[in-house]
């Protein structure tokens, strides 16, 4: 299960007093595997927290994807924007 909210208290509890958005680009296998997760902008002024959640996103299992029409297998590419605030 992806906790991104333990991931930021942990940082927060560190004395580390901080907030933004990270913009994110991932991709997701026909499996529900994330193989690639680029950081595409972030305003938290903390590399190593944004980093943390980006190697956290490759922990993540997302549902299979069950198309019997796709006769080849294809991945899913998302850009999504994940908010952390006090």
């Amino acid at each position: 299960m992806l906790d991104l909210r333990s991931t930021y208290f942990k940082y927060l509890d560190k004395g580390l007093y901080f907030g933004g958005n990270i913009l994110l680009k991932f991709t997701i296998t026909e499996n529900g595997e994330v193989t690639v997760v680029d950081i595409m902008h972030s305003t938290t002024k903390n590399a190593e927290f944004d980093e943390a959640i980006r190697k956290q996103l490759f922990v993540c299992k997302w549902k299979s994807i069950e198309d019997e029409n796709t006769i080849e297998s294809s991945n899913t590419t998302v850009t999504a924007i994940f908010k952390f605030q006090e």
